[in-house]
C-alpha cells in the first residue's frame, strides 16, 4: 500500500529534532538540521480531492473500455471495443504501465480480433480473457482465452473450439479451474448453457453441471468453493431462480440461498465476514425495494443494515481495504444527491461525500479497478470526465493517506527517518515534483524496527526533492 498524503514540509534550521512520523535532517559535517515539522509548525494541504481527475493520467483510447485489470506490479490490462490507445495500433486489448504509457513489452501484434469484455489474473500472471474474438496474436481463440504474462498466447491451455456466444465473465478459481458466464450453450462441442467451468488446462470440467436460461454476466467464487452467478436468468438447472442464484461447487443449486431479483444482476462482489454485495438494474431484491444495490447476508437475504440506493443501472464496483465502495454505471444521484455516473459509498451504503469526481464521465461507466496506492480506474463509453477529453479510461485521484511527503533544498545531504512497525518493509522514494506519477526508490527496502528508522541520501546538487515511505504489504 502507498501512502500518499500530501503534507509539505520545508526543511529549517535547528538544533531540535521533531518527533513527525516522517521527517528529513540535513547533515552538515556533525551538525544535525531537523525539518519544520516541530510542534506548532504550520503545514500546507494541497491534497487532491478524492475522486477527482488525476491529470497525470492521460491515456487516450479510441473505443469503449469495458474491463480493466490492475496487476501486482501496478500494470493496467485493458480490454474493449477499441483499436487505438495514445494514437498508436492496439486491437481490443493493451497493457498500460502504472503512469498510463503503453507497455511495449505486453505483445500485441496482431491483438485480439474482436472486443475483450472480461480479464481475470490467474496465479503464475496467467491472463485470462473473455469476449467476442476468434483469435489472439493470429491464433485461433474463440472468445476464451489464456496469456502469458508477457501477452504472448499460453498453448497449454486449450479450450478447442471455444464458446459458442459471447463470453461476458471469466473468473480464475483459486484451484486453476476457470468459471466462464455469456450467452452460449455450447463450450467446445459441449452442451453447457450460459455457465460452464473449465479445468486449468482448459479442458470443459465434467464435473461442474450448471445451466441457465439466460445469461450469466457476474461470477463470484466463495472460500468454501461455492460460486455465486448473476445476469438475466430466471431458471437455473430448470428451477425459478431470478437472475441471482448460488451454487455447489459441483454445479448443482444451494436451496441454503434464497436470493432472487426482479431484473438483471451485473455485478457481485464478496465482502469481509461472508456477506455479498449485488448492483445491477433490478428495483427488487427478496421483494424488498433495492434500486440497483443490496448487500445480502451470507443465507441470501438482504442486509438492513446497508442503505446504498441509485437512481439507475450500476455496472461495476470496486471495494477498497478500507471497505468503502465505489460504484459505475448510469445514474444521475445515489441516496437523493448528485452524482453522475461514478460515486462512492461508505460500508453501510451511505454516500460518502469526500469522493467528489464533479460532473464525472458523460456516459456509462462500465469498469473499475484500484491501484495499489488507491487511485481508481474507471473504464466505459464516456468521452469526458468533469468537462476533460478524457476518452473511454480515466484515473481518479485517492484518498491521503497517513504518511507525508517531505519537500527538501539538497545542498549537502539529507537523512530521512520515520517511525516504523518492527518487521514490516519499507521503501523511501523520493521525486523532483510532487504532482508526479513516478517516483525513485532510494535505496534498497528496509525493515522496520519498532522504532525510528533512517535512510540517508547523500545527493549534493542544491536541487529541491521530494520524498515519501511506502508499505511494502
Amino acid at each position: 500500500m502507498i501512502l500518499t498524503k500530501y503534507n509539505f514540509m520545508m526543511l529549517s534550521h535547528s538544533n531540535a529534532y521533531c518527533n513527525a512520523r516522517l521527517y528529513t535532517r540535513s547533515c552538515l559535517g556533525q551538525v544535525g538540521v531537523a525539518l519544520l515539522a516541530l510542534a506548532g509548525a504550520a503545514v500546507a494541504q494541497t491534497s487532491p480531492t478524492p475522486g477527482s481527475l488525476d491529470t497525470g493520467f492521460t491515456t487516450a483510447v479510441n473505443g469503449i473500455v469495458y474491463t480493466v485489470a490492475v496487476q501486482p506490479d501496478d500494470k493496467v490490462l485493458v480490454g474493449g471495443e477499441f483499436t487505438r490507445v495514445n494514437g498508436v495500433d492496439r486491437d481490443y486489448l493493451v497493457r498500460l504501465n502504472p503512469d498510463g504509457t503503453i507497455d511495449d513489452s505486453f505483445v500485441h501484434l496482431p491483438g485480439a480480433d474482436g472486443t475483450v469484455r472480461s480479464i481475470s489474473l490467474q496465479g503464475g500472471g496467467k491472463i485470462l480473457l473473455g469476449g467476442d474474438f476468434d483469435s489472439i496474436n493470429g491464433a485461433s481463440w474463440t472468445r476464451i482465452a489464456r496469456l502469458n504474462n508477457d501477452g504472448s498466447v499460453d498453448n497449454g491451455f486449450s479450450p478447442g473450439t471455444g464458446a459458442n456466444g459471447r463470453v461476458q465473465v471469466v473468473i480464475a478459481q483459486p484451484d486453476g479451474k476457470v468459471l466462464v458466464g455469456g450467452s452460449f450453450t455450447k463450450i467446445n462441442g459441449v452442451t453447457h448453457n450460459y455457465i460452464a467451468r473449465l479445468n486449468n488446462d482448459g479442458s470443459v470440467d465434467s464435473g461442474f453441471n450448471a445451466n441457465a436460461d439466460g445469461t450469466v454476466y457476474a461470477v463470484a467464487v466463495q472460500p468454501d468453493g461455492k460460486v455465486l452467478i448473476g445476469g438475466y436468468f430466471t431458471q437455473v438447472n430448470n428451477q425459478q431462480h431470478h437472475y441471482l442464484t448460488r451454487l455447489n461447487s459441483d454445479g448443482s443449486l444451494d436451496n441454503t440461498f434464497t436470493a432472487g431479483a426482479d431484473l438483471t444482476v451485473n455485478a457481485i462482489i464478496l465482502l469481509d465476514g461472508g456477506k455479498i454485495l449485488v448492483s445491477g438494474e433490478f428495483g427488487r431484491i427478496n421483494d424488498v425495494y433495492r434500486t440497483s444495490l443490496a448487500r445480502l447476508n451470507t443465507d441470501g437475504s438482504l442486509d438492513n443494515g446497508f442503505s446504498g440506493q441509485t437512481s439507475g443501472s450500476v455496472y461495476a464496483m470496486a471495494v477498497q481495504s478500507d471497505g468503502k465502495i465505489i460504484i459505475g454505471g448510469r445514474f444521475t444521484s445515489v441516496n437523493g444527491v448528485g452524482r453522475n455516473n461514478v460515486a462512492r459509498l461508505n460500508a453501510n451504503g451511505t454516500l460518502d461525500p469526500a469522493f467528489d469526481v464533479g460532473a464525472g464521465p458523460s456516459y456509462r461507466a462500465l469498469a473499475l479497478a484500484l491501484h495499489s496506492n488507491g487511485k481508481a480506474l474507471v473504464g466505459g463509453d464516456f468521452t469526458t470526465f468533469n468537462f476533460v477529453d478524457q476518452p473511454y479510461l480515466a484515473r481518479l485521484n485517492g484518498d491521503p493517506a497517513t504518511n507525508t511527503i517531505l519537500e527538501a533544498m539538497i545542498w549537502t545531504a539529507v537523512e530521512i527517518g520515520w517511525n516504523s512497525e518492527s518487521n514490516v518493509l519499507y521503501q523511501i522514494q523520493w521525486a523532483p515534483a510532487v504532482d508526479t506519477n513516478t517516483w525513485f526508490n532510494l535505496g534498497e527496502p528496509v525493515t522496520g524496527n519498532g522504532g525510528t528508522n533512517y535512510v540517508f541520501d547523500s545527493t549534493r546538487n542544491a536541487t529541491k526533492r521530494f520524498y515519501r515511505v511506502q508499505k511494502l504489504e
